[in-house]
């Protein structure tokens, strides 16, 4: 009997040393998963971080190359740059940009609330008459008329990329240079003026007569 309950006794303190051992394995167990848990949420910490800080960098980039994108179109700078060819073509960079600051100031002007495009600036011919000469001529009949007018065959160059005389390619060069300083914000008048023309003399006397400020560059004077 003794002997029976030595071996009892033994079986009792095995098991209990087993369990007591089980208990130590599954506390360690759930401080390694605590542990892993914690270094998991570090990780996702991290990441979300840098994931931020990335996507902010991507926004920063994207944002600076659009900024570098030209904030007109294509068919703005083509009409831009062929009526200056035409109106000022043979005169200086100022102006140049001169003939475009006009043009610009006649699409945003309550004046002209009727056109609100380089375009339609350059052909208008309804209210007033024909602003811009270079964009129409007079057919056999008579009436104005886009073809064969001198914007016409500017027009034509720019798109074919032909030119008849050599010093025309490098004059359109210059004029899209001028235009696209004026897209971009270039401004070289002082004041806000609509009109320009070569009667330098006689729109002096008016603007003088009429307390108008007016300012002359090359052949040019704008009011």
């Amino acid at each position: 009997m003794r002997g029976k309950k030595l071996v009892s006794i033994l079986l009792m303190l095995c098991l209990i040393a087993a369990s007591g051992q089980s208990l130590v394995y599954a506390e360690e167990t759930t401080g390694e998963a605590k542990k892993e848990n914690v270094l998991s949420i570090e990780v996702s910490n991290v990441t979300n971080t840098l994931m931020s800080g990335l996507a902010q960098s991507v926004a920063a980039t994207i944002s600076q190359e659009q900024a570098k994108l030209p904030k007109y179109t294509e068919e703005e700078l083509m009409y831009l740059s062929c009526i200056i060819y035409c109106e000022a073509g043979n005169q200086d960079y100022d102006g140049k940009v001169a003939v475009a600051n006009v043009v610009m100031n006649r699409a945003k002007s309550d004046l002209f609330d009727h056109v609100n495009t380089i375009e339609e600036v350059i052909y208008d011919c309804e209210r007033w008459g024909r602003q811009f000469s270079p964009a129409y001529k007079r057919d056999s009949n008579g009436k104005w008329t886009t073809k064969g007018s001198s914007l016409e065959k500017a027009l034509t160059m720019y798109q074919t990329g032909v030119y008849p005389k050599d010093w025309q390619e490098p004059q359109m060069e210059e004029c899209i240079i001028a235009a696209k300083a004026a897209l971009e914000g270039e401004y070289v008048l002082k004041g806000e003026y609509l009109y320009f023309n070569m009667s330098i003399s006689k729109s002096k006397e008016k603007c003088k007569k009429n307390g108008k400020t007016y300012q002359v560059i090359g052949c040019h004077i704008f009011y």
